[in-house]
């Protein structure tokens, strides 16, 4: 199967009412969501290696602060310092590698990825002893909440921003005596690291609003497309295929069959003596009864499908009016004889209840196997002469096409070539 018409068919099978069986159905959705995690991983994995070349400058910085002395550590407090984050680091990695992280409340780990910057930073603060190393720490800060915006929220980005510099104007009001300051100067300098990190902390909660915002637009755009491919394909009454959609998966069906060598046959309905319906009863009650008929026809292909009867992935379409055609790949005449007759039955059987009346309903078929190489409008002529056969029978019955020609005329010639409007 072409990977377009795999695409047609998830959605088909998905998103909209045309007929699938259920497991099918589960099975798409299944692989669907499955992509979308998938993609997600991937997106947290890229936002991951960002995070690590930050980490990678960081610790490239503190390590040249501590060889030029200015960090109050031996060098085995340093190595603590470097194998701490580097093992922050693999846990993170690891977790989405593996995937565990889809069981936490924010499998991103932003929050817990932001927390372990600010914590490495005041680390980083405690022991500078210059005022150099201790701006590289409040730099720290203002790096790891600016990557908070790709997840965290305002109120999230104000709590790591308060944390942070809470820790750090301790630190800073400890320290500046040491470092050189009068306690006016560390006061202005803490005004300036303040106000730094509530800008940074507005800024990015102001972006972090705005990929919402964007995240939401685009998936209104998606239902919009979704919605307008659903009236592009399918029949706004019934909400099966409508006439170009059933004949585009009919030339799938018979291309596939062609190239794998297994059988497609259609089936032509028409409901018989409907035009009297809609003046007894009216348009609206007609409406209700061409629903009603599709309900008990899916029902059934449905009941068919798990019996092994009809092959998955069949195609069922409104062909005009009321007529309609069903598209059954990998499937012989007899066993489309005996769906045809099933849904025959269904229809027949028991009469439809539409506003508290009772409407007798029936339908004639006509069914075709496609013979070898045959055309789509060749196979369709047949099928409609079998299905006016069972008109001047009598109606309410299933009549099979007469087989294919071997006539080399007949070949089709390739997608498209048939035009499946009706003027």
């Amino acid at each position: 199967m072409s990977d377009r018409a795999h695409q047609r068919r998830w959605v088909d099978q998905t998103d909209f009412p045309g007929w699938a069986s259920a497991r099918a159905r589960a099975e798409s959705a299944s692989a669907y969501r499955v992509h979308a995690i998938a993609r997600d991983q991937r997106l947290r994995l890229h936002r991951f290696r960002l995070a690590l070349i930050g980490y990678c400058f960081f610790y490239g910085v503190t390590g040249y602060l501590w060889w030029d002395g200015q960090l109050d550590l031996d060098w085995i407090e340093f190595l603590s310092l470097v194998l701490g984050g580097v093992f922050l680091n693999a846990v993170f990695g690891g977790m989405i590698l593996s995937g565990k992280n889809l069981a936490l409340r924010d499998p991103s780990m932003t929050g817990l990825q932001t927390l372990g910057v600010v914590v490495i930073a005041l680390v980083l603060a405690w022991t500078s002893g210059t005022l150099v190393s201790q701006d590289a720490a409040a730099m720290a800060l203002v790096v790891g909440l600016l990557f908070g915006m790709f997840r965290l929220d305002a109120r999230q980005l104000a709590v790591l921003a308060g944390v942070g510099f809470a820790g750090f104007a301790v630190i800073a009001l400890l320290h500046g005596a040491r470092l050189g300051l009068n306690g006016h100067e560390s006061v202005v300098r803490l005004v300036i690291v303040g106000g730094t990190l509530t800008w940074t902390t507005v800024f990015a909660s102001y972006v972090g609003q705005l990929r919402k915002r964007l995240g939401s637009r685009n998936s209104e755009l998606k239902i919009a497309l979704a919605t307008l491919e659903k009236l592009a394909k399918y029949d706004g009454l019934t909400g099966i295929y409508n006439r170009r959609e059933i004949f585009m998966q009919l030339e799938e069906a018979l291309e596939e069959g062609l190239r794998l060598g297994t059988s497609v046959s259609i089936s032509l309905f028409d409901l018989d003596s409907f035009k009297d319906v809609n003046d007894v009863y009216g348009h609206s009650i007609g409406d209700e009864a061409l629903r009603e008929f599709v309900r008990r026809v899916k029902n059934t292909a449905r009941s068919l499908d798990r019996l092994g009867r009809v092959a998955e992935g069949a195609g069922f379409g409104r062909y005009g009016g009321e007529e309609f055609l069903l598209v059954m790949p990998m499937t012989q005449l007899e066993g489309a004889h005996d769906a045809a007759e099933r849904i025959r039955e269904a229809v027949s059987g028991t009469p439809f209840l539409l506003d508290g009346k009772e409407i007798q309903v029936t339908v004639s078929q006509g069914i075709a196997e496609a013979g070898p190489s045959e055309r789509t409008d060749h196979l369709l002529a047949r099928a409609d002469r079998a299905l006016y056969q069972a008109k001047r029978d009598g109606r309410d019955c299933v009549r099979v096409a007469e087989p294919a020609e071997d006539d080399p005329g007949i070949a089709r010639e390739g997608p498209g070539f048939f035009n499946p409007d009706p003027n």
